[in-house]
């Protein structure tokens, strides 16, 4: 909930997604949505949100709707796993062709020799940063009775 009544950001996204595909976010239709927040450098107070919607599951097809309606297939029957053995049948059909993935365009050519690794870059060690203790006054969010430890 602090998320919430932080960040005017996320609120945008959420007009925009309504301006975009016409549906109110907080309706029945609405979808669920996903907030992350990031702290740039570590620094709480530069707080940055994204929010995505999540996708919803596509809807059955008429030929699915019928084949359930027709045979009143259960879940479980509908979504059992493929047994190993009819994968393997399967992959066996399969023309040899069909077996090799095609060539990536960032594959090296079959006559050219492999080009020589780059010599490794030297690692520059740097001295440990300061740790700055913080103050009730570093929260983020201006509780005092949060438990959330940061």
């Amino acid at each position: 909930m602090k998320i919430l009544e932080k960040g005017s950001s996320i609120f945008e996204r959420f007009a925009n997604y309504k301006r975009i595909n016409d549906v109110d976010p907080a309706s029945k239709d609405g979808p669920e949505f996903v907030i992350t927040v990031t702290w740039p450098g570590g620094n709480k107070r530069r707080a940055e949100y994204s929010v995505e919607a999540r996708n919803r599951p596509a809807p059955w097809t008429k030929e699915e709707v019928a084949m359930i309606k027709k045979e009143h297939v259960t879940l479980q029957k509908l979504y059992a796993p493929t047994p190993l053995e009819k994968i393997q049948e399967l992959w066996d059909a399969l023309p040899d062709e069909a077996k090799i993935p095609p060539k990536r365009d960032d594959d090296e050519d079959e006559g050219s020799s492999p080009s020589p690794a780059p010599a490794p870059t030297p690692i520059k060690e740097t001295p440990p940063k300061e740790v700055v203790p913080t103050t009730d006054d570093d929260d983020l969010f201006g509780d005092d009775d949060d438990s959330t430890g940061f």
